[in-house]
Order: C-alpha cells, then sequence, then structure tokens
C-alpha cells in the first residue's frame, strides 16, 4: 500500500508540474492551447479535404498532400505541450512557423504542382526540429 500511494504522490507532483504556472505569460499560453485546437482541427479539415475532394493524379503530389497532412496534425498535438515547457512562446513559435513552412509548402505543391513552392519546406523542417530540441535544452 505505501508503494503504490508513494506512486500516486509521483504521478499527481508530475501531473502538477506540467501546468502552466499563473503569472504574465498565462495569456500566451493559454493562446498556443487556442492556437493548438485551431490548428488540429484545420488539420482534420484537411484531411477530410485530400480523402474525399483532392483530384490529383501524380503520385508524388498525393504523397506530399499526405506527408504535410501527417506532420501539421502531429505539430499540432505537440503545441498542447508548449505551455509547460521553461520557454513555452519559444517553442511553440518554432513548431509553428515550421509546421507554416513545412506542410504549407507541401500542400502548396500538392495543389498546384509547382515545386517552386516546396523551396520551403527545409527550412520548415529545421524549425520544427529546433522545436522539438527547445524541449530539451
Amino acid at each position: 500500500v505505501e508503494t503504490h500511494a508513494f506512486r500516486l504522490r509521483a504521478v499527481l507532483a508530475a501531473v502538477s508540474s506540467c501546468q502552466p504556472s499563473h503569472h504574465k505569460t498565462d495569456h500566451m499560453t493559454h493562446a498556443l492551447t487556442r492556437l493548438a485546437g485551431l490548428t488540429g482541427a484545420s488539420a482534420i479539415g484537411v484531411a477530410a479535404y485530400g480523402a474525399h475532394g483532392l483530384k490529383v493524379d501524380d503520385p508524388q503530389r498525393k504523397v506530399a498532400f499526405e506527408n504535410a497532412n501527417r506532420y501539421h496534425l502531429i505539430h499540432s498535438a505537440v503545441l498542447l505541450a508548449c505551455p509547460s515547457q521553461k520557454r513555452p512562446m519559444v517553442t511553440g513559435s518554432l513548431l509553428v512557423v515550421g509546421t507554416l513552412l513545412f506542410s504549407g509548402s507541401c500542400y502548396a505543391y500538392a495543389l498546384t504542382g509547382d515545386r517552386e513552392m516546396g523551396k520551403l519546406a527545409p527550412v520548415g523542417g529545421v524549425c520544427m526540429m529546433a522545436g522539438w530540441v527547445s524541449f530539451v535544452v
């Protein structure tokens, strides 16, 4: 029983440490949570379009669309963890900019066939990687 109580206290301490602190940046971290909801909802809507409305015969463009949507949805969910970080706005900004550049350029290529738009994807990928690294520094 004592071991279970210790584990429960450890879990509760870990969960409470993930809550954003109550100070001036609360409105910013709240904005990140709201943004995560909006980008997540848009990722689901775009996925529905891709599954039911996208008329692309080129398999490369279809793969680009699917990759864009996958990273869009994943990084929308990851935004939910930003408020618990030491520098939530840095992490959130890197993830948002990275998602916009990576997924946005892949979506644009998939929809138009213009390869020039895809040139922004590596910059977005680097921003997303930096966002992930910011969780541990």
